[in-house]
């Protein structure tokens, strides 16, 4: 994998029409760590994403990979500079293959030198003994895997995962929180967006937390798990996780 690099966002607003989807955010992702990114239901979690990664222009403030300002440059020219992603919504090649569908990102980010990978990293995330089946075949679950393998395969320095663990049980749930471990253990600066609490309170060295575009908290899981804020905005007063 490529050297882990720091993602660092500063000062973040998105507008659309009249409405502030996110408001003066300060994030920072760094590498061999799992940062979650949590909130409720229109917090501004996948809108800040798809400002990282280009698809949404910020109103105010800017994005840097490493010492790179990736503010305003294209989403593929993003990516040269390390910065990969899953979606909320599967966004596959459905009438490719599972082994075909990692094989596309490996040649474009590596050329042949590519091809090499696929194997291994099928074998990594769990999917060797599907991969010669079509995406749309497969169970959500391991299509969420089929996602990050293709993810991995632009050899990415800042991993963006935007609530990855949906329609997985909770046995895949464990042993994919146990692969996120792993890569971070490998330099990744991974991003985490996801509704299973208990995933995201195991596997996160630290947890932001959004509530109506605005940035209300930041710390280790004990700090979240116990911020009155937080339990009043997303994890319920109760504070069970």
């Amino acid at each position: 994998m490529a050297e882990g690099k720091p993602l660092v966002v500063s000062g973040l607003s998105v507008d659309f029409g009249g409405h502030r989807a996110n408001d003066s955010v300060d994030f920072r992702a760094l590498p061999g760590l799992v940062t979650g990114l949590i909130g409720p239901n229109g917090a501004g979690k996948t809108t800040l994403f798809n400002a990282i990664c280009g698809l949404v222009r910020p109103t105010t403030g800017t994005i840097h990979v490493g010492d790179v300002d990736i503010t305003n440059i294209k989403p593929n020219q993003r990516a040269r500079h390390g910065l990969a992603r899953t979606f909320q919504r599967l966004e596959m090649f459905t009438l490719l293959t599972v082994r075909e569908n990692v094989a596309v990102a490996a040649k474009l980010r590596q050329g042949n030198a590519g091809d090499a990978g696929v194997e291994a990293l099928l074998e990594r995330v769990g999917l060797s003994d599907v991969a010669d089946a079509r995406v749309d075949e497969i169970p959500t679950g391991r299509a969420r895997l089929v996602e990050l393998a293709r993810a991995l395969a632009t050899n990415p320095a800042v991993l963006l995962l935007d609530e990855p663990a949906s329609g997985q049980t909770d046995e895949e749930t464990d042993v994919f929180g146990a692969l996120l471990r792993d890569l971070a253990a490998e330099g990744i600066t991974i991003v985490l967006v996801e509704h299973d609490v208990r995933l995201v309170m195991s596997v996160c060295d630290r947890i932001a937390v959004l509530d109506l575009g605005r940035l209300i908290a930041e710390g280790e899981a004990e700090e979240i798990r116990n911020n009155p804020l937080v339990l009043n905005a997303y994890l319920g007063t109760s504070g069970a996780a």
